[in-house]
């Protein structure tokens, strides 16, 4: 689910995908970091305000006369079914608005239905494949998201913690962290759109967030150096060289789409001792079907 670079331009990163079971995915010299995207159970809308209230009848048992508002049922929308079909592979996506997803591109690539693990359908607001970014819409509402600004930017060597769903569709094991630091702040081809970082990430941590010490989000795990490919080149194994997009250019991609983010802060806190709760709510796992 990797797209294709423009010409001339060096590929950003090794897919992260988690392949549907039993498929055996090429092997890039770059890969993204992880496809997918799920079924999911359809929220439920708000109804609107009841029926009006009607007059007790007057002494004498005779009706008073009707109110003026007519009496209306309340009515509910309707859940959408759930995202149904052949796993084709996961990734993972976050909250950045109560309803709204940021996930990489490359996940949602190439799918014929997006959803969330437990069935609810999601809708593609936006996309960059060349960015490898992509924005999802029709989310549950689990009152949390996380802080996107533009003051909270990646720096060289600063520790970093990185939060995903990977190979989710062969194992259980849930949410993963995992920690490390800002080794590059460009890609492997000096592309500014990329930092390198030495957090350990695998297939399905693709459009995980990439945070700083104090939670908040500072780019978008895509990607990662093709081991074997990288052995058959130059006679070793690279370690840890893995990308995400960084915050900046991820906030000019919302602007230029019209994504509105809350004005409030969003989840955060002190990830030096252990990850609060409201991530777990806040960073999900994507299905793509087929």
């Amino acid at each position: 689910m990797t797209p294709g670079p423009s010409p001339g331009e060096k590929p950003a990163g090794p897919i992260l995908g988690t392949p549907a079971p039993g498929s055996t995915p090429e092997l890039p010299k770059v890969a993204d970091a992880g496809p997918g995207v799920a079924p999911g159970t359809p929220g439920l809308g708000t109804a609107p305000d009841g029926p009006a209230p009607i007059r007790a009848p007057e002494a004498g048992g005779e009706t008073a006369a009707a109110d003026p508002m007519p009496k209306v049922a309340p009515v509910a929308e309707t859940p959408k079914p759930k995202v149904s079909g052949t796993l084709k592979g996961s990734g993972t996506g976050f909250y950045i608005t109560r309803t709204t997803l940021l996930t990489a591109a490359h996940v949602i690539e190439g799918c014929s239905a997006v959803g969330l693990a437990d069935g609810t359908p999601l809708e593609i607001l936006a996309a960059d494949p060349s960015l490898d970014v992509a924005v999802l819409g029709g989310a549950p509402d689990v009152g949390a998201w996380l802080k996107l600004s533009a003051l909270e930017v990646p720096k060289l060597g600063e520790n970093v913690t990185a939060l995903g769903y990977p190979y989710s569709t062969s194992l259980d094991q849930g949410l993963t962290v995992t920690s490390g630091n800002v080794s590059a702040l460009r890609g492997i081809d000096g592309s500014s759109n990329r930092v390198m970082i030495t957090a350990p990430v695998q297939p399905g941590n693709s459009g995980g967030p990439l945070l700083n010490k104090k939670g908040a989000v500072i780019g978008v795990v895509v990607s990662r150096v093709d081991d074997m490919a990288m052995l058959k080149e130059t006679g070793s194994l690279p370690q840890n060289m893995n990308f995400a997009v960084p915050s900046g250019p991820l906030i000019t991609f919302l602007a230029k789409n019209r994504i509105s983010r809350p004005q409030g802060d969003g989840v955060g806190g002190d990830l030096s001792v252990e990850l609060p709760k409201a991530y777990e709510d806040a960073v999900v796992p994507l299905h793509c079907f087929r």
